[in-house]
């Protein structure tokens, strides 16, 4: 995730359980379990990456409809799932970042009106799939999906995986092409400290748009939906 588009969406990777909406008392979205009596969370102490072992089956990935948004915090894996769903179903994939900022650049922006209007004409496609935020535009894009996935992870390992693939991982899935990104304080700060904070709006808002949903809340639970709906990991781009 870009750093406007943390600023604009707040939706970024949650402190641990504790803070995680999918894991609070009465909230039974996603894989959200442990919820209810202290014989119960005992009952399901057993947790593979913040999913119970005993869990039930991951709805099947056909289920999501061919307009799927995969939404979440910063450096948790949207870009290469959107990619593996779309080789797995035959979609268009299209990463937002690459439709708000320039090409061979810096992360620089493109006006907001031509950016809203790459992404209008985007949507009003019948087929894709769609990783990022940007909230400001997000209800037109619920107004077209047909499902959702929200993908979070903890702000340290979000935090590590962002100074790998910035320093590191220059042709990686999502990036800009003519990739010149570099450390950015902004971003820094917003992965530790202000995405953490904003997460839980989206674990409430996404579910309540009525559409087929998902939260995976760690980088377990998003491995065993790739093996779950045979999907292949690439992070590198073509060519």
């Amino acid at each position: 995730m870009s750093s406007r588009e943390s600023r604009d969406l707040g939706c970024d990777a949650s402190g641990g359980r504790e803070q995680d909406p999918c894991f609070r008392t009465g909230d039974t979205e996603g894989w959200g379990l442990l919820s209810g009596s202290k014989s119960r969370r005992n009952a399901v102490r057993k947790i593979w990456g913040g999913v119970p072992m005993d869990a039930e089956p991951l709805p099947p990935l056909a289920s999501f409809g061919e307009r799927i948004m995969i939404c979440g915090t910063s450096n948790t894996g949207k870009s290469t799932l959107a990619a593996a769903i779309g080789r797995r179903l035959d979609l268009p994939v299209v990463h937002l970042d690459q439709l708000r900022f320039l090409p061979n650049t810096d992360w620089q922006e493109r006006p907001d009106n031509e950016f809203r209007i790459l992404h209008d004409e985007v949507i009003k496609t019948d087929r894709w799939v769609i990783e990022g935020n940007y909230s400001s535009l997000t209800p037109q894009r619920l107004a077209r999906a047909t499902g959702i996935i929200l993908l979070n992870d903890n702000r340290w390992s979000n935090f590590l995986r962002y100074l790998r693939r910035t320093l590191f991982e220059r042709h990686r899935i999502g990036n800009l092409q003519g990739n010149k990104d570099s450390l950015k304080w902004e971003m820094v700060h917003w992965v530790l400290v202000r995405g953490p904070q904003r997460m839980e709006e989206y674990g409430r808002k996404l579910p309540a748009a009525g559409l087929p949903f998902l939260k995976l809340p760690s980088m377990r639970a998003l491995n065993r939906a790739y093996t779950a709906w045979g999907l292949e990991r690439k992070t590198r781009r073509a060519g």
